[in-house]
């Protein structure tokens, strides 16, 4: 499920019940410099900021896989889920382990899909895993990664993954053109800066702004 709705109806969806719910639904909000998106899910909810003017569901959504939001924000396609561990198998639950899992998963699609001609790949480039604090003041690790797509390998796309209790939180960008990577980074790193748990205490705070 994916909504976009007004901040005083999120809130009142907030406060639906004690602490956050447990639906599974991402939903936005316009705050009017951009898009508050949170991932519902109970004590493991997170939540994010999109920098931009423009908000639309992506087509794709309609048919895309449970709890994998896909929207433009602007003129930038964006895709935001959780990706369970079961899916790329991870080792270990430390977090650096668990971004290499989840790297070497990705790639391994993605390379597979090009091979048989189900997606156009180039110029794969990855960024070692980094420490950025957030806007709380406490540091998160993310792992990066890019490559040229499309079939004139004009479009530009990033992986930013982070680690999560049930997995890893991925939220892909494409930059259709080189004009919108600036639009691009900014919007990567204001969800970087942004991206945290929806902890108890955040949702009982959002009941009491009603």
């Amino acid at each position: 499920m994916l909504a976009l709705v007004p901040a005083y109806l999120a809130v009142l969806m907030l406060s639906a019940s004690p602490g956050c719910p447990d639906t599974g639904a991402t939903t936005f909000f316009d705050n009017g410099n951009g898009f508050q998106g949170y991932r519902l899910l109970g004590s493991d909810s997170y939540a994010s900021f999109f920098v931009g003017r423009a908000f639309r569901k992506a087509a794709a959504d309609e048919s895309g896989l449970p709890g994998r939001a896909e929207f433009w924000v602007d003129r930038l396609l964006v895709q935001w889920q959780l990706v369970p561990a079961s899916a790329f198998g991870a080792s270990s639950s430390a977090d650096r382990a668990k971004l290499k899992a989840w790297l070497d998963f990705e790639l391994g699609y993605v390379k597979r899909a090009a091979s048989k001609a189900k997606a156009s790949l180039a110029n794969i480039h990855t960024f070692e895993p980094f420490e950025s604090r957030g806007s709380d003041d406490k540091p998160r690790l993310f792992q990066i990664w890019q490559a040229a797509v499309g079939n004139d390998g004009k479009a530009t796309q990033f992986w930013i993954g982070t680690p999560h209790r049930k997995g890893v939180v991925m939220v892909s960008v494409i930059a259709r053109s080189d004009e919108d990577l600036g639009a691009a980074k900014l919007l990567i790193d204001s969800y970087m800066a942004n991206y945290g748990p929806v902890t108890p205490a955040s949702c009982q705070r959002l009941r009491e702004s009603s």
